[in-house]
């Protein structure tokens, strides 16, 4: 059972998207394989009070497929590993990779295609991770590039610089900037 408006935007399948980072096999990401993995549907309340219904994918199940240390492989060592969501705009957001572990919590993230089920407009789609239990959307993304899956490493350390040097590498730069001095 396919989805007719997944298959209606292969033009922006040829480029995909990709899991990389610590992972055992990194992924290129069609929309082929969306249509080839257990969906699921999540109700967010937007800005305004609306309730938008979201269909899609679990990142867990990406990250999974990928090989990510999530599962029987989250252990100690890779609690302060985190993933990196990188977007078409150049906006990024942080989730620690034990977020996104359904033995260790309940959090789930979805890397949506529909909403309200439509496909998004045009420069809003095809894709965007939305985070539903949270209370502000600043972790939800529109049209994901890539999701980097980063071990935690002592030489970069989690000291608020370390982060903030990371997250805008591209030079792009974080609002929050000064609060962490």
């Amino acid at each position: 059972m396919g989805l007719p408006f997944l298959r209606r935007q292969r033009q922006w399948s040829r480029n995909g998207w990709a899991i990389t980072g610590t992972v055992e096999r990194p992924l290129t990401l069609q929309i082929s394989d969306f249509e080839k993995t257990p969906r699921m549907r999540v109700d967010v309340k937007d800005h305004d009070g609306q309730l938008t219904s979201y269909e899609g994918v679990p990142l867990a199940a990406l990250l999974q497929a990928a090989g990510a240390p999530i599962g029987e492989k989250c252990a100690a060592p890779t609690w302060a590993s985190y993933i990196l969501a990188v977007a078409k705009d150049g906006y990024r957001v942080v989730f620690a990779l034990a977020e996104m572990d359904p033995t260790f919590n309940d959090f789930k993230v979805l890397v949506a295609y529909a909403a309200n089920g439509k496909p998004f407009p045009a420069g809003q789609g095809p894709f965007r991770i939305v985070a539903p239990q949270e209370k502000r959307a600043a972790r939800s993304i529109r049209m994901p590039t890539r999701i980097e899956v980063v071990k935690f490493s002592s030489k970069l350390g989690l000291e608020p610089r370390g982060i903030t040097q990371l997250l805008s590498s591209s030079g792009s730069e974080m609002s929050c900037d000064a609060s962490f001095r």
